[in-house]
């Protein structure tokens, strides 16, 4: 039978205290043809590429593979999260030894259940769940998102479900011979498979620490977070709307302007928009990109540049006009050392939807040029690469590349959606098949617009911005006006691929003005700006397609995006190991009047150290960008450096932005 089916899945190691785990290697037993069955030659899927133990696998043909345990553990949790895309006649499966020749297995025989072969259980499986099988020894259970839903999974033997060598985890795809025969075509995750023993004692694993030198970190995921205790949770902070700093008043921009880029540059602010569609009277080509600078970030203006003319004049502010204006270019300063002197600003941008893209040059961010005539996109893949709006680009110091996202459309299931994907360089000319960003388990939503950049103050954390768009309302009756409105969201990431969107809420919500519930507005610009020592400010377009559009600043506390946020009630926040370098602790804070916040450092298993507990720590309250905490009347923790420990916040009625260890 043929079967082809494609479904996503990562092996999690469960974040509980008292568990820790082993990565045990797969072994490849069996055998495949690469040219005919699409792996690579290790056994692969081609088009399972892994990444931070996340992948797609399509399965086809047949493959085997197995994981080897010299020792299975007597307890034990296996954790796989997933959710299938379409089925094609068989479900896709996952088995497990529990010893002496016997297994228990769990398949997704069609999208809407999953079953242990004789008891189903109903629910959205085009949707991201987790699915755990829990062995304590005597019996094994299966839990879907945390809730047990088969409390007594069946117990088969090994040969009854054709893998008479099983050892340990499999999967791969099922297909069933008869009424009761079955077989499995398996693959291996090149990641390895985390078998997880609960066990109080300590191993190896425990002392790993996560390294985080002297950088700033952030609290807008999980990534330092062990566990937040007594209502602790993350809390998503709005930005605080000021002044409108740019209105498209000149003849030559209009109601069509908008895809702003803000780019932080040496002793000033830039701002790149496109300006003009259809407006009357028409030029050569409507469209064009302009430019607008600031030594503040507050005001701004609008240089007379003598580089293209409008109407007769050339006192404008246009920097380009022709292939590329419709999105206005993504600009970036190009920190790449092997960059050319008249390119030491670059930037993407396409005519719009379905039509090329090309790649611009320019020594001083304001004279511009093609790199080469022909465009360096051009790979439609049905109405996959959009290429109508921004490109967020920059050089990536760390992977030595260029980096972009652009908008795509794809399709879950059903009707097609808008969303975001990711290319990569090595010379701005060639790049890489698009890749579609991982918004984990969340339900797929228009993302119009993504305004991805790096945090400046801690630039291994990518924050975004994306323009959520709700294609069917209409807030006003007006046919010249067209359908949708937007919002603003957040999101985060750190490998540039994997994005967490914990908080579904708006981060900008429309408001009251009703430009903001006018289609296609509420546009966060890429690129993010100090503006005073307490505060970012953020770049906001409002009421597109409306002649009174404007760009208006937000501000947001230094690092104040997100807090562990902890309420009247006390609370607690303990962190994974970690170790650091320098010798002092500092942290971003603010308590209310009544609030209170204490750091305790201890070792990896928990053991406050002598002179750094919790009660040697003096309450701290009020409200601080930069507060170094002290224990028994010294900041020194210089003697902790590069030891692993851990980090444990009592906190009340407070919220904890940030923290950095500094010399």
């Amino acid at each position: 039978m043929n079967r082809v089916m494609t479904w996503s899945l990562t092996v999690l190691l469960a974040t509980v205290a008292e568990t820790f785990g082993a990565i045990i290697p797969p072994v490849h037993i069996g055998e495949t043809n690469p040219e005919t069955e699409g792996f690579t030659g290790d056994g692969v899927p081609i088009t399972g590429a892994a990444a931070g133990g996340f992948r797609r696998i399509v399965f086809k043909g047949v493959q085997r593979y197995r994981v080897n345990l010299d020792a299975m553990p007597g307890v034990w949790t296996m954790t796989v999260r997933g959710s299938v895309d379409y089925v094609e006649t068989h479900g896709l499966g996952v088995a497990v030894s529990i010893g002496r020749g016997m297994a228990v297995c769990i398949q997704w025989p069609d999208t809407k259940q999953v079953t242990d072969l004789e008891t189903s259980v109903t629910l959205d499986a085009t949707q991201l769940h987790t699915y755990q099988i829990v062995y304590d020894g005597v019996a094994a259970s299966l839990w879907i998102d945390g809730v047990r839903s088969i409390e007594r999974m069946t117990v088969r033997r090994a040969d009854s479900i054709g893998v008479d060598t099983l050892s340990g985890f499999w999967i791969g795809s099922f297909s069933s011979r008869g009424a009761s025969q079955s077989a499995w075509n398996l693959w291996k995750l090149d990641e390895g498979i985390r078998i997880v023993s609960k066990t109080a004692e300590p191993t190896a694993s425990q002392s790993e620490a996560i390294s985080i030198g002297s950088r700033l970190e952030l609290f807008v995921d999980d990534f330092l977070i062990e566990k937040m205790t007594g209502g602790i949770t993350l809390k998503l902070h709005e930005p605080v709307p000021r002044e409108t700093v740019l209105r498209f008043d000149k003849p030559w921009e209009g109601r069509w302007s908008g895809y702003v880029t803000v780019l932080p540059d040496d002793d000033r602010f830039r701002m790149y928009y496109r300006a003009g569609l259809d407006e009357k009277p028409r030029i050569d080509d409507p469209e064009s990109v302009c430019y607008a600078e600031s030594t503040d970030g507050i005001h701004w203006t609008k240089p007379e540049l003598g580089l293209y003319e409008f109407d007769g004049t050339d006192r404008t502010n246009i920097v380009w006009r022709g292939n590329g204006s419709h999105c206005g270019l993504g600009v970036f300063k190009d920190t790449n050392p092997n960059a050319k002197p008249d390119e030491r600003y670059k930037a993407l941008s396409g005519n719009g939807y379905q039509k090329p893209v090309w790649a611009f040059g320019s020594p001083d961010g304001i004279r511009w040029h093609l790199i080469q005539e022909d465009p360096v996109l051009t790979e439609y893949r049905g109405v996959a690469a959009a290429y109508d709006s921004h490109f967020c680009t920059r050089w990536d110091p760390t992977a030595k590349r260029y980096v972009t996202y652009h908008r795509i459309w794809y399709r879950p299931f059903g009707p097609k959606v808008r969303s975001v994907a990711l290319r990569t360089s090595d010379d701005f000319i060639q790049w890489t098949p698009l890749r579609r960003l991982d918004f984990g388990s969340t339900a797929p939503e228009h993302i119009y617009t993504n305004g991805i950049t790096p945090y400046a103050r801690a630039p291994h954390i990518l924050l975004g911005f994306p323009r959520r768009f709700l294609p069917g309302r209409k807030r006003y009756v007006d046919e010249k006006l067209l359908p949708g409105v937007s919002d603003t969201c957040f999101i985060s990431s750190r490998d540039g691929i994997h994005f967490s969107r914990r908080f579904m809420e708006s981060y900008l919500r429309p408001g009251r003005d009703r430009l903001g519930w006018l289609s296609r507005s509420n546009t966060v610009a890429p690129g993010m700006i100090e503006t005073a020592s307490d505060e970012i400010s953020l770049y906001v377009s409002h009421g597109w397609a409306d002649p009174a559009q404007h760009i208006r600043r937000y501000v947001i506390r230094k690092d104040g995006f997100v807090s562990a946020h902890a309420k009247y009630e006390s609370g607690e926040l303990l962190t994974k190991p970690i170790t650091f370098t320098g010798n002092e602790l500092v942290i971003n804070y603010a308590t209310s009047a009544a609030g209170r916040l204490r750091v305790e450092i201890q070792d990896v298993v928990g053991n406050a150290i002598p002179g750094f507990a919790l009660e040697d720590c003096p309450v701290i309250f009020g409200d601080d960008i930069e507060r170094t905490v002290s224990w028994q009347h010294t900041t020194n923790i210089g003697a902790l450096a590069e030891i692993p420990v851990r980090l444990r916040f009592v906190m009340k009625d407070a919220d904890l932005f940030s923290i950095r260890f500094v010399r």
